[in-house]
């Protein structure tokens, strides 16, 4: 009895190792996450931007809206009226200018003519007693303080005379600058006027903003409304969210861009499909409103999971389930990423956290962030160029370091700087890629042909690529790097210094690409082409913040952006006491108004209800990407700029004229860069230059700065002709270049001591001076880094700050912002509209369109001649017609070239 005893022994223990065994590998395991949260379905209250009668709502409680549905309407008949008036006015005020246009009366050229000769009379005289004195003076018949006078007699009848001579010759050539700038200004303010009756006539229809339910009906037809009053609540069915947290120890199984499975007890049987759009970068005790009592006294990460197959049965509250599935189909991912990581050295952070995440074909997924975000470290370790700390990528199945070989054959990498060679021509730019990438013989020609046609460059492929301008280098380096047919093309801010049209160009291009199944990373600081984007990852300080579509993310802003405005205080100043509200998270000035977004929860009530704030007019506006993303990063930050507290105010009228081109023309052989251009800038004011690359604008920047000497015209600045007075002018002149013209081996102390002493600052007041800068700028911790090691953020910051060392009265600005994040705009124009409060003048060109809205008056500058001139609002007006209402700035801008192309097509 014994051995069945036995053996009956070892079974027992045998099946219970094994079961234990079995135990230990399944808890070894890492099981699928489950998470529980709520649905987070946003209302929107729905109001007019313009008062008046009510004349009709479309739809009834309950009611299912689509998107760009018409909800109601007021009635038109006042602004129709308004806009036929309108109308008139701009008829009536180009009529008059054009009558001041058409050149001065004979009877007033003769009577400047009669001028010139009196004055050359009285000019021939004093030199003449001039002579005489200094023949007396050598036999010593008279004192020196007698020929003094006579020597100042003659010299002010010269300058009598040639202030005649100059009057006659702009009669003579039809110029009547006062009257003619007069009739031009109410042309303008006219042309802004008829802007705005059109915007007040389509703003009498009201329209869903996205997909929704009406919730409440406030007011019935016949009702009279003030602009800015509730009309109709909706909720929004598109994205719906849902809120979850997830504690420390899963937080890796929770990735930005990671799809999930959602279910409800209303109906287990059905999953909804789902992405993690945010995972909160910061710890928080969980709310007592989270399912699950015993996870309320944990610190958890809050995840925001939008609801891709939302079907309307989803309601706000509701409690889900989350399931975390491991098996991700990856049919379409060429690249993914897994734990990638890299630090630098002695920096406090790494480039890349620890990144997770897969990207697929077949559109275009922009990587945006600030600067420092890790976008360009990314690109580099998936292009095979830098080694990670951690973590693994695979591109096509390939590792980036391992397969470098084989990687390199199917893809494209764009650096920020791209190794064009300047000194050859565009074929053997070409060439000498088709080398390297052994593309040879009729493969060649094949690829050469289409790709010529595809950037358009096939008419210049003699021209060396030095001389091609900025958007025109941006298709050629694009050529270059698509000789090899990649199947993933990596673009490391190929936006950069580009106009917009150029940029229009280059997205049509690289959305043909995709369209053809290419895998594109398009990685931008511009928040209007990560809008262009199917798919972006937001980056800050190495970590991804999001993954998913930018309209998702900006549908989370729906209700928080607002513009307003007051006819007691300038815009410049009513963005300053908007930014000291706690209420507020960003705000730019737009046109004529101040463009606000709100904190979550924030009403617009409480901000024209606020102590410091003048009486506003309100209206609501769509929410742009940007705004989620600035929203994202905690906001804009400060209100104000130290430069105000330090920078000394300018004397003089704001009618003074302090900046004038007059018929200014530029000739490079035969080719005319700048063709008699005209404009003036008063005290005070912000001047932007536009114009498309190698249209004529920085070559009329550089005359003005005094860079350049004109052919013809003049440069004046203060009244003074650069071209006679240069060194006298350039002590009331700051200029920032758009290299920003630091000195890279020299530490930022250094470069603020060298700039500060070419202006003639010595000794204490240097020390000061400096002192002071580096406070206002942020230098100090970093005052003794070499200017190359510094960030794109901080170079900007040094370079203004070497500018502004001897403040000047006059800045001139040359792309300043051109490569930075958003966050560095709002802080760099800060700066400027403090200086400007103090009464200095800005002149400035710039590529990025919403950059333009800052300005008060706006020249456009096309084939060398000045085109277009107004405020921003006026040249978006001329820019209006029946397919674009109300057209951005950087529609305006494409719209006035295209439309001069077209009235001039047998120009050049």
């Amino acid at each position: 009895m014994k051995k069945p005893v036995v053996v009956i022994l070892l079974i027992v223990i045998l099946l219970a190792a094994l079961g234990g065994g079995w135990w230990w590998y399944q808890s070894s395991r890492q099981q699928p996450l489950t998470l529980y949260g709520n649905v987070d379905i946003r209302t929107v209250n729905m109001s007019f931007r313009v008062g008046g009668r009510l004349a009709s709502l479309t739809v009834d409680e309950g009611d299912s809206i689509r998107a760009g549905q018409t909800l109601g309407e007021l009635d038109r008949a006042p602004y129709e009226n308004a806009l036929l008036q309108a109308q008139a006015n701009v008829s009536t005020a180009q009529a008059q200018y054009d009558l001041m246009m058409a050149g001065y009366r004979a009877e007033e050229i003769a009577q400047a003519a009669a001028a010139v000769k009196q004055a050359q009379a009285a000019y021939d005289y004093a030199q003449n007693f001039y002579q005489r004195q200094l023949g007396l003076r050598a036999s010593s018949a008279i004192s020196a303080n007698d020929l003094e006078n006579a020597r100042s007699s003659r010299d002010q009848a010269q300058a009598t005379l040639k202030s005649a001579q100059d009057k006659l010759r702009q009669y003579r050539a039809g110029n009547r600058p006062q009257e003619i700038a007069q009739a031009k200004a109410s042309l303008e303010q006219a042309q802004a006027a008829l802007a705005q009756a059109k915007l007040d006539l389509h703003d009498t229809v009201l329209t869903a903003p996205s997909d929704g339910t009406l919730m409440t009906r406030a007011v019935e037809p016949g009702t009279m409304l003030n602009a800015g009053g509730t009309v109709l609540t909706l909720s929004l069915t598109h994205p719906v969210w849902v809120r979850a947290y997830v504690d420390e120890k899963n937080l890796g199984q929770a990735q930005p861009g990671q799809e999930v499975l959602l279910y409800t007890d209303s109906r287990p049987d059905k999953p909804y499909h789902g992405k993690i759009g945010f995972v909160s970068p910061s710890a928080e005790f969980t709310p007592k409103t989270v399912e699950t009592p015993d996870l309320r006294t944990d610190l958890v990460y809050r995840l925001r999971i939008v609801v891709t197959d939302a079907d309307g049965a989803l309601r706000q509250g509701m409690p889900v389930t989350i399931s975390f599935s491991h098996g991700t189909d990856m049919s379409e991912t060429i690249i993914a990423l897994n734990g990638l990581s890299r630090r630098f050295p002695g920096m406090d952070r790494p480039a890349v956290a620890p990144l997770t995440c897969t990207i697929r074909a077949g559109y275009v997924t922009g990587l945006v962030g600030p600067d420092g975000a890790g976008k360009t470290t990314l690109m580099r370790m998936l292009a095979g160029l830098l080694k990670p700390d951690e973590g693994r990528a695979s591109v096509i199945g390939f590792d980036p370091l391992k397969d470098d070989s084989a990687l390199h054959a199917v893809l494209g990498y764009m650096p920020q700087k791209f190794g064009l060679y300047e000194d050859l021509t565009v074929m053997e730019n070409l060439t000498l890629y088709a080398d390297l990438r052994s593309v040879t013989g009729e493969a060649r020609k094949k690829i050469f042909d289409r790709l010529l046609e595809f950037t358009s460059l096939g008419p210049f492929t003699e021209r060396l690529a030095g001389k091609l301008s900025g958007g025109m280098k941006q298709k050629l380096g694009l050529a270059c790097t698509l000789v090899g047919d990649p199947k993933v093309l990596l673009l490391d801010e190929p936006g950069v210094g580009v106009d917009p049209i150029s940029r229009h160009e280059l997205w049509q291009m690289v959305h043909e690409l995709a369209g053809d199944g290419m895998l594109i990373l398009w990685s931008t600081s511009y928040l209007d082409e990560a809008e262009q984007c199917r798919d972006v990852l937001l980056m800050n300080e190495g970590k991804l913040l999001y993954q998913g579509e930018p309209t998702a993310l900006t549908q989370t802003m729906a209700g928080r952006s607002f513009l307003v405005s007051s006819p007691q205080e300038n815009n410049r100043r009513l963005l300053q006491r908007a930014l000291k509200l706690s209420q507020v998270s960003d705000g730019v000035i737009q046109g004529k108004s101040v463009r606000l977004i709100l904190k979550k929860d924030a009403r617009i009530e409480e901000v024209q209800q606020h102590g410091d704030m003048p009486p506003l007019q309100v209206a609501d506006t769509a929410p742009r990407f940007e705004d989620a993303f600035i929203d994202l990063l905690g906001g804009a930050g400060t209100a104000e700029s130290p430069l105000g507290a330090i920078i000394h105010r300018v004397d003089g009228s704001k009618e003074e004229t302090v900046i004038e081109a007059q018929s200014l023309t530029k000739k490079f052989g035969d080719f005319a860069a700048t063709d008699h251009v005209d404009f003036q800038v008063k005290r005070g004011e912000i001047f932007g230059l536009l114009g498309p690359n190698g249209a004529g604008k920085s070559t009329t920047f550089k005359m003005m700065c005094g860079l350049l000497v004109p052919t013809s015209g003049k440069a004046l600045v203060l009244g003074m002709d650069l071209k006679v007075s240069s060194g006298k002018a350039r002590q009331h002149l700051g200029y920032m270049a758009q290299k920003f013209s630091l000195y890279g081996n020299l530490s930022v102390e250094q470069n603020l001591r060298f700039f500060s002493g070419v202006y003639g600052l010595r000794g204490r007041a240097q020390n000061e001076k400096i002192a002071r800068m580096s406070d206002a700028f942020g230098l100090k911790s970093i005052a003794r880094h070499a200017a190359d090691e510094l960030p794109l953020g901080y170079k900007q910051r040094l370079a203004l700050a070497c500018s502004l060392m001897h403040e000047p009265d006059i800045l001139f600005l040359d792309e300043p912002t051109s490569g930075v994040d958003p966050l560095t705009r709002r802080e760099f124009w800060l700066h400027i509209n403090s200086m400007v409060d103090k009464g200095v003048t800005v002149m400035v060109t710039t590529h990025f369109m919403d950059e333009a809205e800052y300005c008060d008056r706006i020249g456009l500058v096309y084939h060398g001649k000045l085109i277009a001139s107004g405020t921003p609002d006026a040249l978006k007006a001329q820019a209006a017609d029946d397919s674009q209402t109300d057209p951005t700035m950087e529609q305006a801008f494409i719209t006035l070239i295209n439309r001069w192309d077209k009235e001039n097509s047998h120009g050049q």
